[in-house]
């Protein structure tokens, strides 16, 4: 316990530091780690004389000795190894604030939020993320799975640097660059009647189970739009928000699941893949904020997954 009347100071050193403004500072920084003048003033590229009046000027405002003459040789005092070690941490701490800007500046530092649709976020999401962070280390990604109709919301203020889904997408709050395209198609385990199809449509489907997306989402539009055509309602025995969890359905026997082929192939080890026919293809879009710039890491991630994309694409 603190005896009555007490009054605590704070150590020297720092009473020391808080009295020098940031030239002085840099010049005491200086000449301890040159362990002189001349080289000290070459390091801050300046005069000679510039540095020794500055040191004047600080022992002055400081009240005492920082360094002393001893035969020609500048040597600091006890005062001034004490306070060195105190100064010496701010400008580490400086150097690393600096290195931190330069690559934050050039795209190999800081954070970058990506969020994606459920079907994208277990299927072109992770692999973007890994080739990402090959390339930018220093950077820290958080993914997370959002649904589509919080994108633009999410975008509008802020929260995310990059969203990916499927298009067609507008916001006014976002800016949207398209990656590349994937068809829809049938999954099914190996031995399921229609395996042995070379590409499946809308009439075989109609005594099988099925899972796939509602009516709500774009991808259903665009099924019960296909399955119109063909003069067939679309039926739905297990309606889904994920093609993850489609495909794990479909693996289990319980239907023919109408996925993206993204997830599909990611998930053939134990499914059959055929195609739908006529064929349905959906867009990958990446959407940004609209009211600010794209970021170099954002930049840089669209660019990696537009090439990759176009990879499988290929393949």
């Amino acid at each position: 316990m603190l005896r009555q009347g007490f009054n605590w100071k704070p150590p020297v050193c720092q009473e020391k530091v808080t009295a020098m403004n940031f030239r002085q500072l840099e010049v005491f920084w200086a000449v301890m780690r040159c362990q002189g003048i001349t080289d000290a003033a070459r390091m801050l590229e300046v005069s000679q004389p510039a540095v020794s009046k500055m040191l004047r000027q600080t022992e002055t405002q400081l009240g005492m000795r920082l360094f002393q003459r001893v035969k020609g040789r500048l040597v600091p005092t006890r005062e001034a190894e004490e306070l060195f070690p105190e100064v010496d941490r701010i400008f580490q701490d400086i150097g690393g604030l600096r290195r931190f800007v330069k690559e934050l500046r050039h795209g190999h530092s800081g954070i970058l939020r990506v969020a994606a649709t459920a079907s994208l976020s277990a299927s072109v999401a992770p692999r973007a993320v890994t080739l990402f962070q090959d390339a930018n280390p220093g950077v820290k990604v958080l993914l997370t799975e959002v649904e589509s109709s919080a994108i633009g919301e999410q975008l509008g203020k802020g929260q995310v640097d990059l969203a990916l889904l499927f298009g067609p997408f507008t916001a006014a709050s976002a800016g949207v660059e398209e990656m590349s395209s994937t068809d829809i198609v049938c999954v099914m385990t190996e031995k399921h009647p229609l395996a042995s199809h070379d590409g499946i449509e809308p009439k075989d489907l109609s005594d099988v189970a099925m899972i796939g997306p509602g009516s709500d989402t774009a991808m259903g539009a665009q099924l019960d739009e296909l399955f119109r055509k063909a003069g067939r309602k679309r039926r739905v025995d297990v309606e889904v928000s994920s093609a993850a969890i489609a495909c794990a359905l479909a693996a289990e026997g319980k239907g023919v699941a109408l996925v993206d082929a993204l997830v599909a192939r990611a998930g053939l080890s134990r499914l059959a893949m055929r195609p739908l026919r006529p064929r349905v293809s959906l867009q990958v879009v990446a959407a940004y904020p609209s009211l600010r710039p794209l970021s170099a890491p954002a930049r840089s991630f669209i660019d990696l997954l537009k090439g990759d994309m176009g990879q499988l694409a290929a393949a």
